[in-house]
């Protein structure tokens, strides 16, 4: 595909192929590729629509462009949530989030696949690809029909936008999950594909304004340049604090007893007199 005038190589979400005549990733029954697996696309059950669809701005879709009452793409569970895009059964195009200025929808026959544009880029409805924040005429919308939708936070992978009392404000995840864009919550890091946005691995990396926190970093202990296993607390006096690493995270914080240290050399707690602590 050609982006910004560049020529780009995408690849398909697992179980999804490329089909020339639709130029979109489909389910493989559908995809005229001549080598192809047969993995089914999943149902997906109809809400009752509004006659009013949500457009952006002056663009105009097809009349089957509807919103619902209930959530019904990427089975996303926020009740507050309480418009969604859905695509029509016998249709086939890729429509703009109604809400997140940086998601957009891949509808083919009333399945949806939602996906999102890469860090610092919008999804141009006039286009129909992703571009520059300043040729994109869309803006987040939080207003009192979406009290408590989230936004993807197109910089972090650990951060979101949650929509309160009709603003956007920013939320973190807890460590160490990261934001889904397909649920639209935090869930476990190992489940996430940041797509661009900045990886979250310390806890530094979760504050409200990590930007403007990063001298607090020096004092939150971290796994960077680490590999898995246990290693000393360089932030606690003592030399009796140490924490877990897996996967350049923290999995655990924990404290020798009484009357021991954290080794190094061992990797775990001895004697106190054993460990030099300085």
């Amino acid at each position: 595909m050609c982006h910004l005038g560049i020529p780009q190589s995408k690849l398909c979400k697992k179980g999804l192929y490329w089909s020339q005549s639709e130029k979109m990733c489909v389910w493989p029954a559908q995809s005229d590729c001549p080598v192809k697996s047969h993995t089914s696309a999943p149902s997906v059950s109809a809400s009752a629509a509004r006659n009013v669809p949500w457009l952006p701005r002056e663009t105009t879709y097809p009349s089957s462009y509807m919103l619902t009452d209930e959530p019904s793409y990427h089975n996303t569970p926020l009740d507050a949530l309480k418009q969604s895009a859905i695509c029509p059964p016998s249709k086939s195009w890729r429509i703009p989030d109604p809400y997140d200025c940086s998601l957009y929808h891949d509808c083919y026959h009333g399945t949806d696949l939602v996906s999102n544009c890469p860090a610092q880029l919008q999804y141009n409805a006039e286009k129909q690809s992703c571009d520059y924040a300043q040729n994109v005429q869309c803006k987040n919308k939080c207003s009192v029909d979406n009290e408590g939708a989230r936004f993807v936070d197109s910089v972090s992978c650990c951060h979101y936008y949650e929509c309160t009392g009709g603003k956007l404000n920013l939320q973190s995840c807890p460590h160490p999950n990261l934001f889904d864009i397909q649920t639209r919550k935090c869930v476990p890091y190992k489940k996430v594909k940041c797509d661009g946005r900045r990886q979250c691995l310390s806890k530094c990396h979760y504050l409200s304004n990590y930007d403007l926190g990063k001298n607090l970093c020096g004092v939150i202990p971290s796994c960077a340049g680490h590999g898995d296993g246990f290693y000393l607390d360089r932030t606690k006096p003592n030399c009796q604090s140490y924490i877990q690493c897996l996967d350049n995270r923290i999995a655990n914080q924990s404290r020798c007893p009484n009357g021991k240290r954290f080794n190094r050399n061992m990797g775990r707690c001895t004697t106190a007199d054993q460990v030099p602590c300085q």
